[in-house]
């Protein structure tokens, strides 16, 4: 049974045919040859010793520019103060000479004035607070 609304169906389309294709042309024959490198002579005891001596001296200099050079002199410059409409003079420091003398970044510094000179000393940090007891918990028992 049909129903009269329904269109009836469309014959099935017959299949296509399928395009003919060149065929791929087979990979070229591939062989692996395997090649020695060359080897490279030992060094005499005289060359180790010189690149020994080399490897020292350039050691050495690294080590000389890693010691903190401490400042001659330092320049006093000028800053500006845009609120008081002046300016103002500063002194900027900076260097490793600053943490062989004990100062670290975040320290708190005492500036000390003299007749010609400033005294920079660092202020201790405060101690820790003493460490209170630890309160023992209650635990549950089952007898509760």
């Amino acid at each position: 049974m049909t129903d009269a609304a329904s269109p009836p169906a469309a014959p099935p389309l017959p299949p296509r045919r399928k395009r003919r294709t060149k065929p791929e042309p087979p990979a070229p024959y591939c062989q692996w040859e395997y090649v020695e490198p060359e080897l490279t002579p030992a060094l005499t005891p005289e060359q180790v010793r010189e690149l020994y001596a080399a490897d020292h001296i350039e050691a050495l200099r690294r080590w000389k520019r890693s010691v903190p050079r401490r400042p001659h002199h330092c320049r006093v410059g000028t800053s500006y103060y845009p609120e008081a409409d002046r300016s103002v003079p500063y002194i900027r420091l900076r260097g490793g000479w600053l943490a062989q003398a004990g100062f670290v970044a975040g320290d708190q510094v005492r500036v000390e004035f003299l007749r010609d000179a400033l005294v920079l000393s660092r202020i201790p940090p405060p101690p820790p607070p003493p460490e209170m007891p630890k309160r023992r918990s209650r635990k549950p028992s089952w007898r509760d």
